[in-house]
């Protein structure tokens, strides 16, 4: 299934069959007072097959898909979920707890990022909203267990705990705007993109106190390509790569990543690493 964000509101297609479309309530677009309604930032929970989707009014649509034998999945808008951001939202991202509970977060332009109380009784609610600073506007979300890690224009990326909604560190990471965050399918491992041409690689370790080291694990200048986005990818034979582009390319190159506790990528790989 691939769903899209767009101005008014969200598609879901089945290949190439529109199979639900999703509008934006007028009573919400008024309440804000905002000429143009758009849905932005998309995440999906698999586990109880629920899909977010992020919208200019500053809340949140729950979807539910649920899958019959053989018959084409039913499409429900469940929840809105509101109150937890005044600005438009750009980045929604989803996951569970070792307890298989769900966790959800949500990022928005005023750079807030919402943590939300995803219990099974009752509506969710915001477990915690973490200030940005500088007011930077956020631009990307990535959850990998219970670890966030938040994206901004300014360069900077914020770790938090998106089961107890509290922020554990934070860094000045690129110069130029941040395009793009990636997290790892089994590893506390993320990657970043800028416009100032540089790959990050960022391992997350926490102490036994209860303290958190963010380091960096793996760095490549990618000269004079601002990239605009990457992604962890797990080949048939169980490796993992990260994929990376630029706006100003027509292939992605291709970084082998390093096993054990590194979290790094392989430098070996840069060189012929493009593909078309």
């Amino acid at each position: 299934m691939l769903v899209v964000a767009m101005s008014q509101g969200a598609q879901f297609w089945l290949g190439s069959r529109l199979a639900f479309s999703f509008v934006i309530p007028a009573s919400l677009t008024g309440s804000k007072g905002r000429r143009a309604a758009f849905c932005a930032g998309i995440a999906c929970n698999s586990a109880i097959n629920s899909i977010y989707i992020g919208s200019s009014t500053g809340s949140i649509f729950e979807f539910s898909v649920t899958f019959g034998d053989g018959e084409a999945p039913v499409i429900k808008q469940t929840r809105v979920l509101a109150g937890g951001h005044e600005s438009p939202v750009v980045a929604v991202a989803a996951g569970a707890d070792p307890a298989g509970k769900p966790l959800l977060a949500s990022c928005d332009e005023d750079g807030t990022v919402t943590i939300w109380n995803m219990g099974s009784l009752g509506h969710p609610s915001v477990l915690a909203a973490l200030k940005s600073a500088t007011g930077a506007p956020s631009v990307g979300l990535a959850l990998q267990g219970t670890t966030l890690l938040a994206a901004d224009v300014a360069g900077t990326v914020r770790v938090a705990c998106a089961s107890r909604g509290k922020l554990l560190a934070k860094a000045d990471a690129h110069c130029r705007c941040i395009t793009a965050v990636a997290a790892h399918s089994s590893e506390p491992v993320f990657a970043t993109t800028s416009e100032d041409s540089l790959l990050l690689v960022w391992r997350v370790d926490e102490a036994a106190d209860g303290s958190v080291r963010l380091s960096v694990s793996f760095r490549c200048e990618v000269t004079d390509h601002p990239l605009t986005g990457v992604q962890f990818h797990k080949d048939a034979a169980g490796a993992v790569h990260l994929v990376v582009n630029a706006f100003d390319v027509f292939s992605l190159r291709v970084f082998r990543a390093g096993g054990g506790k590194t979290g790094g990528a392989s430098a070996a790989a840069v060189g012929g690493g493009a593909v078309g």
